[in-house]
């Protein structure tokens, strides 16, 4: 692994200023944080302020962008009555 992709696996973004990238409210990050079933990263505090590992946001994104996928695929399934002829 080079020192370039190891730096980039340690950034770091400001949790309001990742909230203005993904279109959430910090409230929403809190209540992520007080979930363990959502997966989100957990914060990384420096002096008073909260921070998240690009990388684990990344992962997390990809991670529920799938789940999503999957739903959406057995709903299809479901509505089609495919479901019906799998044991």
């Amino acid at each position: 692994m080079s020192t370039a992709h190891q730096i980039d696996n340690l950034e770091l973004i400001a949790d309001p200023k990742l909230a203005k990238l993904l279109g959430f409210s910090l409230r929403s990050f809190a209540r992520w944080d007080n979930d363990p079933n959502t997966g989100f990263p957990p914060p990384l505090k420096i002096n008073g302020r909260n921070y998240r590992r690009r990388a684990e946001v990344d992962a997390w994104l990809k991670a529920r962008a799938l789940g999503s996928l999957k739903a959406g695929a057995t709903k299809g399934r479901a509505a089609n009555g495919d479901d019906a002829a799998r044991p």
